[in-house]
């Protein structure tokens, strides 16, 4: 494998000497939410270029296709930000988290109603989300982290955890997941200017961008041109950020708040996980919980902005909630409610099962042992990465493209005619309408390179 030597060259006002990230500045490490990963390629291929309805990824080609598409995308993200390690942050079987909302029959109601499609053969997808992990383990010196019972977010919290505590290892992290749940991570210290920020690679339709989740002083050190005569406060590591944000356009630094992440969902729950609100009645016969309304109402009377004031009032938030839901919460122990919630999205070791806990010092081990070489190798090429593997070759654009408009049709119903594949002509299409995507109803050709423009193939 031929590599490109990447030489961290970073653009800095004139006669001033840049010195390479990896010496001079905080490393940086980016954290891959792998399950959030994994559908949406999984998504994307079935609507390009993915396997008829009838197979269900059971031909070898179409599992070989997929893998190339999901090494592509981990890839682009790494070129993109050229980190100085890459963690794979994977879920374990048997969540912890489902023995806090047990039902008597056994069963459990966190993240219910999230059935997988039976007529899809999983067995072999997982199979090929396991060797692309081991060929990026390999490959690009990949850290695969996992633990029993854990989830990935718990994995990301150790993470961010360990380098944000660690006197030996004070690195910067990038996390990469769609997951709301991560952005109560966020963090800036304004002193060291060490960061934790979570990027969205989402296209979001309208803007066709990308949020780049960011605390508030994040943004503030990031637009700051302030510098002295001297450039003895020139920021390499900020200037390296600008840099990649002004190449990608796509990149959208948004500011987001951590602490009404985790507050609003320990107050109104989180139906995406079938996590309930902290407390649901009955008015007339009808199912009530906290809204969104309530939380802010109940949060501004009792001054809570964040989990340590919100344990400070815990005691009293059942008079508050009896004033605003109107209705006397006299079954409730909101200390033992308050906990329950809080274990349930709340992103703190302190919270989570010891044994799960206690994997920080694994991950200290770990990111220690690593060579930590990736940003040399930058960029990747998934031909270059995947040569020698079942999945080389993986990436044949006329396959692709064949197979495009057939998965519009079966998505949408609508039937095509006269279209530009590749640059020939083959049908037109009168509309398209694909959701979740940026494509939407069009008339005349519409080309391959078009519909690919705003993705990471």
């Amino acid at each position: 494998m031929q590599d490109l030597l990447f030489t961290n060259t970073i653009a800095a006002p004139r006669g001033v000497e840049v010195p390479a990230p990896n010496t001079a500045m905080k490393k940086n490490i980016l954290v891959i939410d792998w399950s959030n990963i994994f559908f949406r390629t999984l998504y994307m291929h079935q609507i390009i270029g993915g396997p008829k309805t009838s197979e269900n990824y059971t031909r070898k080609e179409d599992l070989v296709s997929f893998g190339h598409k999901l090494c592509v995308d981990v890839l682009s993200i790494i070129n993109t930000f050229r980190p100085d390690f890459v963690v794979i942050a994977t879920d374990s079987e048997g969540a912890w988290r489902k023995q806090l909302l047990m039902n008597p029959d056994g069963t459990t109601d966190y993240k219910k109603g999230r059935e997988k499609d039976p007529n899809i053969n999983w067995e072999a997808l997982y199979n090929v989300s396991n060797q692309i992990r081991e060929i990026l383990r390999e490959k690009v010196t990949a850290i695969v982290a996992s633990c029993e019972h854990a989830e990935a977010d718990d994995i990301v919290a150790l993470i961010k955890e360990t380098v944000w505590q660690s006197q030996d290892m004070p690195h910067n992290m990038i996390v990469i997941s769609a997951d709301a749940d991560l952005r109560q991570l966020i963090e800036f210290d304004e002193q060291t200017h060490q960061f934790c920020i979570v990027y969205n690679i989402t296209t979001r339709p309208k803007t066709k961008t990308r949020r780049l989740y960011v605390p508030a002083g994040f943004m503030e050190w990031l637009t700051n041109t302030t510098t002295d005569i001297f450039f003895s406060n020139y920021d390499p590591m900020q200037q390296m950020m600008k840099n990649i944000i002004e190449q990608n356009k796509q990149i959208e630094p948004f500011l987001e708040n951590p602490n009404e992440i985790v507050l609003s969902k320990i107050f109104c729950g989180d139906d995406s996980d079938a996590v309930p609100s902290v407390y649901n009645y009955y008015r007339n016969g009808r199912a009530q919980r906290v809204t969104p309304a309530k939380y802010k109402k109940i949060c501004e009377m009792l001054n809570i902005t964040d989990t340590a004031s919100l344990i400070q009032q815990t005691p009293n938030l059942s008079q508050v909630i009896e004033k605003v839901c109107k209705i006397r919460p006299d079954d409730v122990d909101f200390n033992e409610r308050i906990l329950r919630q809080r274990r349930l999205v709340e992103l703190d070791s302190k919270l989570f099962p010891k044994e799960i806990a206690d994997y920080r010092e694994t991950i200290h081990y770990m990111l220690e042992m690593n060579p930590g070489t990736v940003h040399t190798y930058c960029p990747f090429r998934a031909q270059d990465i995947l040569k020698g593997s079942d999945f080389e070759g993986g990436d044949k654009r006329e396959a692709l493209e064949a197979e495009v408009f057939r998965d519009f049709e079966r998505m949408t119903g609508k039937k095509t005619e006269n279209l530009t594949v590749g640059g020939k002509i083959i049908q037109k299409k009168v509309s398209i309408d694909v959701p979740g995507t940026t494509i939407k109803k069009t008339s005349g050709a519409l080309d391959i390179n078009d519909i690919l423009s705003n993705s990471l193939f």
